[in-house]
């Protein structure tokens, strides 16, 4: 069993060597046929060029030659024009002439000049009225003798007819008709004064003979005059008309009733005339066999060769491939052995790939997401901040730790990860990065025993990403030696990271600390929040709405940085995802550090806050209590319908519904989020709130109302929950401010409070 495993392994190895050697030379030798035949194409091409090139010279020295014998002929014998009538003496100088021109000449087969204001036709054999030349001497088959009349009389330039059949009692034959080919020159004196016209008549023989010396006798030729063939040799099926369109369209290939010809063209280097040669594709398959043959002797060599490489090649193989199948597959050979062998190859290559794969995806992941818990300040201890960087095998024991942010220019290609970036850190300083698609950038936060390490290792990394990527800007915060500080040093590395439009971004940005909010400030701040944290847990839209605008009006007044202000707002968001947090909210849906970080303005930090509240109190609004028993419902409906007596208390309310003080305050809290005391309070604000809105009441009718006899303690308790005085309040109602905050909130906000009063 193992022999015969053995040879078919070796026969299915070395069957797929020889396809891919097989394939690979049929492809060479393709190549090398194509090229080889383009060559020995164009050499052929080439040569039946240079002979049409021969004809054309041919053709425009035989015109050479009759404009030079008509200008000897007036030049040698000092001949002007004359009258016949008048010097019958100067017709025989001039025959006696022509007669030994036409002698020297065989190509001529005559030779005829006329002059203008004469009668006759001059010839190497005598003399002809013009009217008896024209209707009787010569005639022309093709052309009218009106025609050749008007081209004695006058001819500008040499012009050669068609050929045609010739005849009449003053051309000399034996034979007959005969083809010709007649030439009408212009003949001048010796002051270049044109005074007649010369006819020269050339036998086709001539023409014949330059077509079977100079071409082939496989193509047809054509001489042209304006698009007219003058001469043409016609051996192939295809008709000039054919022939003359290829051309006229700048074709180079003719095909004609299953047959493939070659076109070659060339203008006339001294006259206008054109050439034209069709060959046949047969004649460039002349001369290819020898190469053909060499080209199979070279593939068996080269075959031979490759079987021998092949054969020791497979034989050298087969212990590590029988040695891997071993281990692979414990089973006997089932005939398909190299594909057994694959398979498990690749099983093991994917197996290895994903289980690589899914422990740097988690890897990724935990990194990324305590970057994230860090910077955001969700870790609640340092047990647990110290526990999860464990899990990632990052060193945060050390003395401080700095947050980065790395960014690239626009337009490079340069793909900048946090994945490329953890691989910056080192035993010295360690540190992990996160991504942040929506800005591309990496932030990352690094630790280390020593601030001026620290520093200097992120100089030397930022050179090192220069290197990969001219145009990296890197921006770092402070040093901070506290975990619970990263908010704080992500928001000092993006006030850093956008001092890069200021001093560029050639060298490290590093956060340079500013003179912050004076203490009076800050204490105002920590009331304003008070209030607003007190206006969300009661779901008072109109409180939040009010306590926003006085927000936003002591941020403008304050004369401090952007980052204070991003601070102030940090801390702000902070107590309102605590409120997000007890409605079930998810956090990152209300409030994400790495958005506020984007805020360039107080208005984008306004309008961020807004969203922000607006998100609480309409979940205030919706909510309602999932456990609330029957005596929290009923007591709620008490205090709803007597908040205003200014007895009603938490022991009278609790005594009514059965229960006990401190047992009453717990699960009214569970249900709504606030004591009944607090309740209380809320609904004699939101009261007094309305009446010193809508009503001209004094301030001591409206404390009774609202159930407090001592003015005073309804005064404090008031400025207690809006930052002003009653009095204030209502003056800033009547000049229109209470209209304004409410414009400020969103549409929704603006609809609940409308609910609430009702």
């Amino acid at each position: 069993m193992k022999k015969l495993f053995t040879q078919k392994l070796q026969w299915q190895y070395f069957a797929s060597y020889l396809a891919l050697m097989v394939s690979v030379m049929a492809v060479f030798f393709a190549y090398s046929y194509n090229s080889f035949y383009q060559f020995h194409s164009k050499i052929v091409m080439d040569n039946y060029t240079s002979r049409l090139g021969l004809i054309r010279n041919e053709q425009e020295e035989t015109l050479d030659d009759m404009m030079a014998i008509a200008s000897q002929i007036m030049g040698v014998t000092s001949i002007v024009p004359f009258d016949y009538s008048e010097e019958p003496e100067e017709a025989l100088q001039l025959i006696d002439q022509m007669s030994a021109y036409k002698a020297t000449h065989d190509a001529l087969e005559g030779i005829y000049i006329h002059f203008y204001d004469d009668e006759f036709v001059y010839s190497a054999t005598g003399l002809y009225t013009t009217e008896r030349f024209v209707n009787n001497a010569v005639i022309f088959s093709s052309v009218e003798k009106e025609t050749v009349r008007s081209l004695l009389e006058e001819t500008e330039y040499i012009t050669m007819l068609p050929r045609q059949s010739l005849e009449g009692y003053g051309f000399q034959s034996t034979m007959g008709v005969r083809e010709m080919v007649p030439v009408f020159v212009p003949v001048s004196v010796k002051n270049g004064l044109r005074c007649g016209t010369a006819m020269f008549v050339v036998e086709d023989i001539t023409y014949d003979r330059w077509f079977t010396t100079l071409g082939s006798e496989e193509a047809d030729i054509y001489i042209l005059q304006e698009n007219e063939p003058i001469y043409a040799r016609q051996i192939s099926s295809v008709p000039a008309e054919a022939l003359l369109e290829a051309s006229s369209k700048g074709e180079s290939i003719v095909f004609w009733e299953g047959g493939k010809y070659h076109l070659l063209e060339l203008a006339g280097s001294r006259y206008n005339y054109r050439y034209l040669m069709l060959l046949p594709d047969t004649e460039l398959q002349v001369g290819m066999s020898a190469s053909v043959q060499m080209l199979m002797l070279l593939a068996a060599v080269v075959a031979a060769l490759g079987v021998l490489i092949i054969t020791y090649f497979v034989q050298k193989r087969m212990k590590p491939i029988k040695l891997l199948h071993s281990m692979i597959s414990d089973r006997e050979p089932s005939g398909n052995e190299l594909l057994e062998i694959r398979d498990g190859i690749q099983r093991l290559i994917e197996e290895n790939a994903a289980m690589s794969t899914c422990m740097e995806d988690v890897e990724t992941l935990r990194k990324s997401d305590f970057v994230r818990r860090f910077l955001t300040g969700s870790f609640r201890s340092e047990d647990e901040f110290l526990s999860y960087a464990e899990t990632i095998s990052l060193n945060v024991d050390t003395a401080c730790f700095a947050a980065i942010i790395i960014a690239k220019p626009g337009a490079s290609e340069y793909e900048l990860t946090a994945e490329k970036v953890n691989h910056l850190f080192d035993d010295k300083v360690s540190g992990v990065a996160r991504d942040l698609s929506f800005q591309e950038r990496v932030v990352a936060v690094a630790f280390a025993d020593d601030a001026d390490m620290l520093m200097d290792f992120l100089e030397q990394k930022l050179a090192g990403l220069r290197a990969c990527c001219t145009g990296v800007t890197m921006a770092s915060s402070g040093v901070h030696s506290s975990f619970s500080e990263g908010q704080r040093a992500y928001l000092e590395a993006e006030n850093a990271f956008e001092l890069r439009f200021i001093e560029g971004n050639t060298q490290m940005l590093r956060f340079r600390q500013r003179d912050g909010l004076s203490a009076g400030k800050v204490q105002h701040s920590q009331q304003l929040m008070d209030r607003l944290r007190k206006a969300l847990r009661s779901g008072d839209a109109s409180q939040v709405s009010y306590m926003l605008r006085e927000i936003t009006h002591s941020m403008r007044s304050t004369n401090a940085a952007l980052f204070d202000f991003r601070c102030m707002y940090n801390d702000i968001l902070n107590v309102v995802s605590w409120e997000a947090r007890e409605l079930g909210v998810r956090e990152d849906e209300v409030y994400d550090l790495f958005k506020l970080s984007q805020c360039l303005s107080l208005d984008d930090l306004d309008t961020m806050l807004h969203n922000v509240c607006s998100r609480i109190v309409l979940g205030r609004v919706e909510q309602r209590p999932a456990e609330a028993s029957d005596a929290v419902v009923k007591a709620r409906e008490i205090i709803e319908r007597r908040f205003s007596e200014p007895g009603l208390s938490v022991s009278a309310i609790a005594e009514e519904v059965g229960m006990t003080d401190s047992r009453l305050s717990t699960e009214f809290k569970k249900a709504y989020r606030m004591t009944p005391l607090e309740f209380i309070t809320v609904s004699r604000m939101h009261r007094a709130r309305r009446l010193l809105r809508t009503t001209d009441m004094p301030v001591k009718d409206i404390a009774l109302e609202c159930g407090y006899y001592d003015i005073s303690g309804f005064n404090r308790r008031f400025k207690a929950y809006t930052g002003m005085t009653p009095q204030q309040y209502k003056q800033s109602s009547e000049a229109g401010n209470e209209q304004a905050v409410n414009a400020e909130l969103p549409q929704d906000l603006a609809g609940v409070e409308y609910q609430e009063e009702q």
